[in-house]
């Protein structure tokens, strides 16, 4: 994710898909598609945790497929 980490700022201001965590309500998984990545149609997906005054990027990584679909 070193060569991706200019995505990471469009990916929250623009996601195209936001989804809960499963094991924390605290958690959300910010999804965008770049049609560019590895060849093919990949998301960057920024799993971000909400704190009451601030929040943090916990993990970010590239998948196929919206969590859930």
């Amino acid at each position: 994710m070193a060569f991706q980490l200019h995505r990471f700022a469009e990916t929250l201001a623009s996601p195209d898909a936001v989804s809960p965590s499963r094991s924390s309500p605290m958690v959300q998984l910010y999804y965008r598609l770049y049609p560019d990545l590895r060849g093919r149609n990949r998301y960057v997906c920024i799993v971000l945790k909400r704190e009451s005054s601030y929040s943090f990027i916990v993990t970010a990584y590239l998948t196929r497929r919206i969590k859930g679909e």
